[in-house]
């Protein structure tokens, strides 16, 4: 069973980063909906992405460091099964 710090929470709405916070869960807001980029830091969302243009930045995201073993290698184009 999953822990509340292994679930990621994405959603372009404050109802989506509220849940999200509400379960304990990791809140990643993104700017795709009605509302800008700052409109959602008025939540506060762990993280704020624009859209999901930038692969290597929502690898961050949502791949953590720390859960992750092969953090350094997942670089987009670069690992067996990751394509950009």
């Amino acid at each position: 069973r999953p822990s509340a710090f292994s679930v990621t929470g994405i959603g372009d709405a404050p109802p989506d980063i509220r849940a999200a916070k509400q379960l304990g869960a990791r809140s990643v807001a993104v700017a795709t909906g009605r509302g800008s980029a700052a409109d959602l830091a008025r939540y506060r969302p762990d993280h704020i992405l624009a859209d999901f243009s930038d692969r290597e930045r929502v690898l961050r995201v949502l791949v953590p460091r720390e859960t992750s073993f092969c953090y350094n290698k997942l670089k987009v184009g670069k690992t067996a099964g990751v394509k950009p």
